[in-house]
């Protein structure tokens, strides 16, 4: 009896891979502020969902649950003490805000994850990618854009060089880097124009 596992067991692990595969992401193992002593086997914390799985002979399902035959009074009885802990975590979670879902170990995980989807908010579609060019930041580098000459804070754009009354300001992400006439980097950071006099 004290071999018999309490997490992670074999009907768990099935649910939750099959739930991992279709893209669900859940807390494992938790214990709720409804139930501090009780540990939840799924948790979908934003839903307010709880999955138990429940082993047949446990939890004396109507369908495989057997007796015991050596000490068949004392089987019978821990088995109803589970069942009325069952309801009380039922209730009690449920006064508390959550909904429950008890799965038996004997349902198959595809039938038993569609089970769970059904009580979760359907996802949104992913947004559509962007092109780099949209979602990048310009970067001095890009020759289309700034020319070969120009480079991050290796000198001054072409059209700026020679002429000391001229500073040249590249643009990088939120902040700005400015490239002085005698070459020192400066950060500023209020937008202005690429070229601007001193």
């Amino acid at each position: 009896m004290q071999a018999t596992g309490r997490k992670d067991t074999a009907p768990e692990l099935a649910l939750r891979r099959e739930l991992h595969r279709r893209g669900q992401r859940y807390r494992v193992e938790v214990a709720l502020a409804a139930l501090p002593l009780r540990r939840m086997d799924v948790v979908f914390p934003t839903a307010r969902l709880v999955v138990l799985v429940d082993g047949c002979f446990w939890h004396g399902c109507p369908q495989h649950g057997t007796t015991a035959r050596s000490s068949a009074g004392y089987w019978t009885d821990k088995i109803a003490q589970n069942r009325a802990r069952d309801r009380d975590t039922d209730m009690r979670l449920a006064d508390a805000g959550w909904t429950v879902l008890r799965v038996w170990e004997h349902e198959d995980p595809a039938a038993a994850a569609d089970r769970v989807e059904d009580y979760l908010p359907r996802r949104r579609p992913a947004p559509e990618r962007q092109p780099d060019h949209v979602t990048s930041p310009a970067r001095a580098s890009d020759p289309e854009r700034f020319g070969a000459g120009r480079r991050l804070l290796g000198g001054l754009p072409e059209e700026a060089r020679g002429l000391p009354e001229m500073r040249a300001s590249l643009r990088y992400g939120v902040e700005r880097l400015e490239v002085c006439s005698n070459g020192d980097p400066k950060r500023r950071s209020r937008p202005e124009s690429h070229l601007e006099p001193a």
